[in-house]
């Protein structure tokens, strides 16, 4: 009757001792994650947004939200026109931070008077850093660091022209989509 108490003793010694530990191990672990949450930081955003014109081009320029360019709209006349934008990317965060993904939208574009009515499809864009290289998926941007990006739209020099009036492009938009380099 002696042993079997003991080991009841013995027993309960144990686990109190396994509940303890694990109290303990549950303290340090949620100190731990909390400490490392505290120390990363996800900030990335566009700005100082600059805008060029090359020939007869109008433009309005878009509105930045975040890691986006929304609702640009241009007039081009002739071949030879374009609009350049150009801007920063700024990574004010701690992480690495990928560039997972870039889309641009298709924007609404018209002919207004006379001319080649596939002008449209002719038009060329450009999404490229400011050195000329193209931008591009899994392109990095270190933390505390920033990219110079240019978007371009062009009315290509070999396209026909427009006998009178303009191409006139709207809701033009770019997202960037940037994730934790793991």
């Amino acid at each position: 009757m002696r042993k079997g108490r003991s080991l009841r003793i013995l027993s309960i010694i144990a686990l109190l001792v396994a509940i303890a530990g694990l109290i303990i191990s549950y303290a340090a672990i949620s100190d731990s994650l909390k400490g490392k949450e505290d120390s990363c930081l996800w900030n990335i955003q566009i700005h100082d947004l600059k805008a060029e014109k090359m020939g007869q081009a109008v433009y309005h320029l878009p509105v930045v939200s975040e890691t986006s360019l929304q609702n640009f709209s241009a007039q081009l006349r002739a071949p030879g026109d374009a609009v350049h934008l150009e801007f920063q990317v700024e990574n004010k965060g701690t992480m690495d931070a990928l560039l997972a993904t870039f889309w641009r939208s298709k924007p609404s574009c018209r002919i207004e008077g006379e001319g080649d009515r596939s002008i449209c499809e002719k038009l060329e864009y450009h999404l490229q850093y400011k050195d000329g290289t193209d931008v591009a998926i899994n392109d990095l941007l270190n933390p505390n660091s920033s990219k110079v990006m240019q978007f371009s739209v062009v009315y290509p020099t070999n396209a026909s022209p427009l006998t009178q009036g303009k191409v006139i492009l709207d809701d033009l938009t770019i997202f960037m989509i940037y994730q934790q380099n793991v």
